[in-house]
């Protein structure tokens, strides 16, 4: 199972620092789900490893955000920064990641204004150490905010900085995320052939990568510029090519859902197994206890 594997890869002292963000996506898709991810947690619960609960915590609120509980994303995204900060507090490089993941939630929980202090506190951190990548990132979900503000000249700065810097990282994704971002502030400004040109970009680069998701954002938003320039022809090509893309990402994301039933009901069954095995054990327990007392009780007896 995900579960076994996972708790192999502790066992094996590898630690759940082994298990990045990106991992948890895999086990996610895979059909983890966050009774498995809880379990995972009480391996250290017994310890003082502060660094591992983080990590896990992390991980968790990573799991409770991809099934969009962002409630509970929130609680154990906080827990984790403050885990951080107990453990390490000149762990900057994950400090900065903490606050970012806090933002996006609270982005996502329609939070703007709290979302924004959260992503700019990421990024001075990030700025202090250097950490490019990083600083992208920061920029991109920066960007992007300011975007849904209305505020475009603005989300253009971040934006383009974040392109700048993905770049140079050679993250494809990002470079074809930035675009897409860039593409939507253009077109809400009014200025529709660069617009299109960034959206171009954008699509180009994920499909290369074959990456859905930013090609459906990609093909959605040249379906509405097109609109806008009355070229009903090429809108509703887009609007064809995008659809489709809606439903792959729908079969994927039911074949997900389906994992995670079955992947529940394998834990759920382990859960009632182990739960058996100590009923048995117990009755076992119970039987040599009594045992003893009835041949206990008839010693006393033969000896009176």
């Amino acid at each position: 199972t995900i579960l076994a594997w996972y708790m192999r890869r502790v066992e094996r002292s590898e630690g759940v620092s082994c298990v990045g963000y990106a991992d948890v996506e895999e086990l996610v898709k895979e059909g983890l789900t966050n009774e498995q991810a809880l379990a995972l947690l009480e391996v250290y619960e017994e310890t003082d490893d502060t660094m591992m609960k983080s990590k896990t915590i992390n991980n968790i609120g990573v799991l409770y955000f991809y099934q969009e509980d962002y409630d509970k994303a929130l609680e154990y995204f906080e827990s984790s920064l403050s885990y951080k900060l107990k453990c390490n507090s000149s762990d900057e490089k994950g400090i900065s990641s903490s606050l970012l993941n806090i933002g996006i939630v609270l982005k996502n929980l329609g939070r703007h204004e709290n979302a924004l202090t959260y992503y700019k506190k990421s990024l001075s951190m990030r700025e202090k150490i250097n950490y490019n990548w990083g600083i992208g990132s920061s920029c991109l979900n920066i960007g992007s905010l300011h975007t849904t503000l209305g505020q475009y000249d603005t989300a253009l700065y971040y934006l383009n900085r974040s392109l700048m810097l993905m770049e140079e990282a050679g993250d494809k994704e990002n470079i074809a995320a930035s675009h897409i971002h860039i593409g939507e502030a253009l077109m809400l400004k009014g200025d529709i052939k660069r617009s299109e040109m960034e959206y171009l970009k954008g699509l180009e680069m994920a499909d290369e990568i074959g990456h859905k998701k930013w090609e459906f954002e990609a093909n959605k938003g040249l379906d509405v510029l097109m609109i806008n320039m009355k070229n009903y022809r090429r809108a509703f090509e887009y609007l064809s090519a995008g659809e489709i893309l809606k439903d792959s990402l729908f079969n994927e994301e039911k074949s997900k859902a389906i994992g995670k039933l079955e992947a529940r009901h394998e834990y759920e069954m382990a859960e009632m197994e182990r739960e058996r095995i100590k009923n048995e054990e117990l009755r076992v327990e119970n039987e040599k206890t009594a045992l003893v007392k009835e041949w206990t009780c008839r010693l006393f007896a033969e000896d009176k």
